[in-house]
């Protein structure tokens, strides 16, 4: 396969590979009783779907292509083949020993053991270059001090965020993401306010103190403590699948407080 290639387009190959044997061997066969079905099982879900879906792809890769191939060999011989997903490591014998395998495979390759193309496809250099983005744009997340409490609550980039469509709550919901609020807490720390106290007297308004203490806001809280439907927010069309803290913006919503 070469040295810089996907695990996709490895998985890919290993089914080029025994659609191919499976073709010899149906070609060869003597016995005209002999079952015309056969079952290739794959525990990579992502090859699966990609041959099942090819059309929504765009562009047909290498392997695709010849997969098109065989499969309407086979089909011309009336062989019938079903692609089946099975868990990876559940004990398959076969499936463990060509794990196995393929392993020594890639790390002779790796240290130059075995001869093995350089060239590496247009997909898979996509592949490459956004795992290597991603880890480093991670890495700088983690290390940065300024993010310190965004960090807390939103440890991993490329995280999903759900914003409310109050625009003024929205606005509120950013600055607790940044702990940069007009709380007094944070006011008094920039020199907008002459006090850190909260109006109700009890002590500092803080983010915590407004979102889980704050008398003047207990109906507003009762509301995020019992959930709700979560219509009153829109998704923000950015990678990934995590939504954050949509309880606390009723909270900011409810209490019709700018913070």
């Amino acid at each position: 396969m070469g040295k810089l290639v996907d695990s996709l387009t490895c998985e890919l190959q290993g089914i080029v590979l025994s659609l191919e044997m499976l073709l010899q061997a149906f070609t060869n066969a003597c016995d005209m009783n002999l079952s015309r079905e056969a079952f290739l099982v794959c525990d990579c879900s992502a090859a699966i779907d990609m041959i099942l879906h090819r059309e929504s792809y765009g562009r047909i890769s290498r392997q695709m292509f010849r997969i098109l191939q065989l499969a309407k060999s086979l089909k011309d011989i009336q062989v019938i083949v079903h692609l089946a997903w099975v868990p990876s490591h559940c004990g398959i014998v076969a499936n463990e020993e060509v794990d196995k395998l393929a392993k020594i495979a890639a790390e002779d390759a790796f240290h130059d053991r075995i001869l093995a193309s350089s060239v590496i496809s247009l997909s898979a250099a996509f592949k490459v270059s956004s795992e290597i983005a991603q880890e480093s744009w991670q890495a700088k997340w983690d290390q940065e001090p300024a993010v310190f409490f965004t960090r807390l609550l939103i440890p991993e980039v490329n995280t999903k965020v759900l914003f409310p469509r109050n625009y003024d709550a929205g606005i509120s919901y950013c600055r607790l993401l940044l702990n940069d609020t007009m709380l007094r807490e944070d006011s008094f720390r920039t020199g907008v306010s002459d006090t850190p106290m909260c109006k109700c007297g009890m002590e500092h308004e803080s983010a915590e103190h407004f979102l889980f203490r704050c008398a003047e806001h207990h109906s507003a809280r009762s509301v995020m403590i019992r959930g709700g439907t979560g219509r009153e927010f829109r998704r923000i069309p950015d990678p990934g699948t995590r939504p954050l803290l949509p309880g606390r913006i009723r909270v900011v919503a409810g209490s019709g407080y700018l913070i």
